[in-house]
């Protein structure tokens, strides 16, 4: 080989050498960007007009709950969708004692032919039990009283969340 060739394979060689050490220590570089609550452009649509709680009394006996009513009113029919509605009990010391999560999906929806929307009844079923960490308390529908739940000492149900948790 002439002296001459040899000359320009140094500064190729060395320009190999720099580009397989330059790519081996190369970093991905990743861009995060933190948006804000509501600031998007995007709207996440919520269905959900308002939730009515009824408790019904015993007619005989009115210290007596018979039912806890649960109504839910939507934009939409929610029966083809899927997403959950969370029940959610808080007592007086602000603590979480009871959750129910219903699939949409499987309540049935009625449309008021007034306004368009629609309704449907979260059942509760026969009993519920609560629960604070440090005791229970079971509401059997019929034969708890309302000195049961509503105790001086502890008042077992203060606050009631409905929640709708989209698809």
């Amino acid at each position: 080989m002439r002296r001459a060739n040899k000359k320009r394979l140094i500064p190729l060689a060395l320009a190999l050498a720099l580009a397989m050490v330059g790519a081996a220590l190369a970093v991905p570089y990743i861009t995060v960007t933190v948006q804000g609550i509501g600031a998007g452009s995007n709207v996440i649509d919520n269905p959900i007009l308002s939730t009515d709680v009824t408790w019904s009394l015993n007619a005989g006996d009115p210290d007596i709950l018979d039912d806890i009513v649960i109504n839910v009113t939507s934009t939409r029919d929610l029966s083809v969708e899927n997403g959950n509605i969370i029940v959610k009990f808080y007592d007086d010391n602000d603590v979480l004692v009871y959750t129910k999560v219903v699939p949409v999906n499987s309540l049935t929806w009625t449309q008021d032919t007034n306004t368009g929307n629609y309704w449907a009844v979260i059942p509760l079923g026969t009993s519920i039990t609560l629960d604070d960490g440090t005791g229970t308390l079971t509401i059997t529908f019929g034969t708890t009283t309302l000195e049961q739940i509503f105790t001086s000492s502890h008042v077992w149900i203060n606050k009631i969340a409905v929640v709708y948790q989209g698809p």
